[in-house]
């Protein structure tokens, strides 16, 4: 039944409790941020406000993600609280994958009611469970159920579902609910604990309509149903079915309805009459003249979808306005008795080739639902855009998705850089800036102009600018190569003819910023002052760079060649090598004091110095190589160590693995100079691990990007944040 659930975040806080510390009073617990920056990877299917937010169902596959218990959850709803996406409506994992919703649209409509969300559509056996079919809603502490019990539901599709705050109303193609002992012919009525029919006349004769039911809306005193072409209404207080008529319109698509006082206003494409009143496209019936009329000038309108709905006071409508506004390309909204395009109609570019498939007013936002922005738009959205009164947004937080990913700082703002085209809702190619509510703001003016797809590879702040180097050839209109410098309002070349190479490593070094490029044919290694170029050292080795640090004062670079890995120092007057020889790659280097870690994809380190066994990780202290206990392993395959930061005494590594150490670990693991320590589950993708490939501390939050879709015990899609600041489970520090 439905009840006043207290909502539980399905988010729950990641903890790890790592051991006794100095006091052994308590023991530290960290958490992963509840703002997901990643967002969670979802395509929303359906949308419905309520006076907390919003709600939304995901057809196809659901988001899989692990609980408290490592046990694989399939999830298909989400809600808003307090500003962020959570997810619930476990609909249970079969053979170790989430399943396909069955049905041709197996999610048709999405309603809050109390703290509990429902859907219907054509889904049977939802989850496996037999009976809980066509419609079924969703509890905190009940899980999935339906009115008088799983298996009491109707017997065929649920097209719409609304709520009047007291009951849901039903329409469809169903028949019958409670098992098939009651007739409900195709609309029907519950409070969460029993059934209703709606009869058709007040001797109740019968009950219900005599075809399938598009869209139902219910107010306190009456419900009006949209079947096919007709329109009906039905009241409480003589509990009756009325025809008010039908319109000489088009079927297509989904008709919508709203309410406005004694007014009914409804979609009916292509209508110039209805119950033999003028009327069209939208149009208006009036309770107490019992007439119907045309609504706005919208005879031989295309509304396309049919939606309508009022979104913080006006009423907007899906369509083709453009013969009353250029540019009312998809929606309108009725202001001054005139149909105009929407608000800051240029951030959402013309909505008729991508046409929207719902719209809700949720709290203080009004939010569109379609199948992406169209090229033309100002802003990107993956499935939803909404509107604050001032300007819209897509989700801020949306999914990243690159395969080249690099995290740094400018202005006491995150950078991420990439080969992403958007971020967030914003266009802006390569390189963005996570703002301090974390929201990503577009800072790009980079461009490529050959035919891969371009990117930023590295980046690094010196005096007083951000430098970027990847693949891209043009930075605010300018010819680079390579590399290009960004003030906080424009990014510019560096200097005519430098290159920057394929990985474009950089550095600080001797207060000049240290790049692995080419210039006048100086190179692979260079130093920038901020005026002029020279050439570090002459490194005369072949081979690749694979990163670049300092170290006890040292320049040092990591290089690969043929297969093995070597460690270099310049100390200002000549290269020297250093720590012997590796099988396999060096792929990050971090410097703490005396120590220098080492990670990549290697099984020991320092041959012809001190050979030490050493999987993918290990620790220079000057004079020898030591090993962090038995380092980083998988299971499976495709093991190595990406990245590495120094946070206090501890040493925190990301990479492809699922052990630390001897102990489960997935991909993101701490060494405490001792043992290793996991992150709760971790980064997950799917039931296995996920892959980080970038860290960045900032206080003592720490920012991960890569390829996973649940960073602890949250799901956000290949960037999370962590909040290392310690807590003690017993409130004492």
């Amino acid at each position: 039944m439905f009840q006043n659930h207290t909502q539980i975040n399905t988010f729950k806080n990641v903890t790890l409790v790592l051991g006794l510390l100095i006091t052994q009073l308590a023991a530290a617990e960290f958490q992963f941020s509840r703002n997901f920056i990643g967002g969670v990877n979802q395509s929303i299917g359906k949308i419905s406000g309520n006076l907390s937010g919003l709600v939304a169902s995901k057809s196809g596959v659901p988001v899989s993600y692990l609980n408290a218990d490592g046990e694989l959850e399939c999830h298909i709803l989400f809600r808003v609280v307090n500003d962020q996406w959570e997810s619930l409506g476990d609909i249970g994992a079969v053979g170790g994958f989430c399943p396909l919703l069955s049905g041709s649209t197996p999610i048709r409509a999405v309603e809050a009611f109390g703290t509990d969300i429902c859907i219907g559509g054509d889904f049977t056996n939802l989850g496996g469970v037999t009976g809980l079919s066509y419609f079924a809603c969703y509890s905190d502490s009940l899980g999935w159920y339906q009115p008088n019990g799983i298996g009491n539901g109707p017997n065929n599709s649920v097209y719409s579902i609304d709520s009047n705050g007291l009951s849901l109303f039903l329409g469809g193609t169903f028949t019958t609910v409670n098992a098939g002992v009651l007739s409900a012919n195709r609309v029907v009525k519950t409070d969460g604990i029993l059934w209703e029919p709606l009869y058709t006349d007040a001797n109740q004769s019968g009950n219900g309509v005599g075809s399938a039911v598009q869209k139902v809306l219910s107010t306190t005193g009456f419900l009006v149903a949209l079947s096919g072409k007709n329109t009906l209404t039905w009241n409480s207080s003589i509990p009756e079915w009325v025809s008010r008529g039908s319109h000489n319109g088009s079927a297509v698509g989904d008709p919508d309805v709203v309410i406005f006082g004694s007014t009914i206003t409804r979609s009916s494409k292509n209508a110039t009459t209805a119950a033999g009143d003028p009327s069209g496209s939208i149009s208006d019936y009036n309770f107490g003249t019992d007439q119907w009329s045309e609504f706005g000038m919208s005879d031989g309108v295309d509304t396309q979808t049919g939606q309508l709905a009022y979104g913080l006071g006006p009423l907007y409508s899906t369509g083709d306005f453009t013969s009353f506004d250029p540019n009312a390309r998809g929606l309108a909204w009725y202001q001054l008795n005139n149909w105009i395009a929407a608000p800051m109609y240029q951030q959402l570019g013309d909505l008729n080739s991508f046409q929207i498939q719902d719209m809700q007013q949720a709290k203080d936002q009004f939010c569109l639902r379609n199948g992406g922005s169209p090229p033309d738009a100002q802003l990107y959205w993956q499935s939803m855009v909404c509107y604050d009164g001032n300007t819209w947004h897509g989700d801020n937080r949306a999914p990243i998705s690159n395969v080249i990913q690099v995290i740094g700082a400018y202005q006491n703002n995150l950078i991420h850089g990439g080969d992403f085209n958007v971020i967030g809702d914003q266009n802006s190619p390569f390189v963005a800036q996570l703002d301090s509510s974390e929201n990503w703001n577009g800072i790009s003016q980079l461009a490529w102009s050959g035919g891969s797809q371009g990117s930023v590879q590295h980046l690094q702040e010196f005096n007083g600018e951000l430098y970027a180097t990847g693949l891209f050839d043009s930075a605010n209109g300018s010819v680079v190569q390579g590399i290009a410098k960004y003030d906080g309002m424009n990014w510019a070349p560096v200097i005519t003819g430098l290159t920057a190479f394929n990985n474009g490593l950089m550095t600080v070094w001797n207060n000049q910023l240290i790049i692995n490029g080419a210039y006048n044919g100086m190179g692979p290694i260079l130093a920038w002052d901020g005026n002029s170029i020279s050439e570090v050292g002459n490194f005369a080795q072949g081979g690749v760079f694979t990163d670049l640090t300092v170290y006890q004062g040292d320049l040092v670079a990591s290089n690969l060649a043929s297969g093995s890995s070597r460690l270099y120092a310049f100390d200002g007057n000549a290269w020297q090598t250093f720590s012997g020889t590796a099988q396999g790659v060096f792929s990050t280097l971090e410097a703490d004091g005396n120590h220098l870690y080492v990670g990549g994809d290697f099984s020991g380190a320092c041959n012809g110095v001190d050979f030490v066994v050493a999987e993918n990780i290990y620790v220079w202290d000057g004079t020898n190589c030591d090993a962090l206990g038995s380092g980083i392993t998988n299971t499976g395959s495709f093991v190595g160590i990406n990245d590495i930061e120094i946070y206090g005494n501890e040493v925190i590594v990301t990479g492809r693995f699922n052990q630390a150490g001897g102990i489960s670990a997935n991909s993101l693991a701490m060494w405490n100079g001792t043992e290793w320590s996991a992150f709760d589950q971790g980064l997950v993708d799917g039931d296995d691990e996920g892959t980080g490939n970038a860290l960045w501390l900032m206080g003592n939050t720490l920012y991960i990007s890569g390829f996973f879709e649940q960073a602890g015990r949250a799901l956000s899609h290949n960037f999370a944040a962590l909040d290392l600041d310690t807590v003690f489970i017993d409130g004492f520090e």
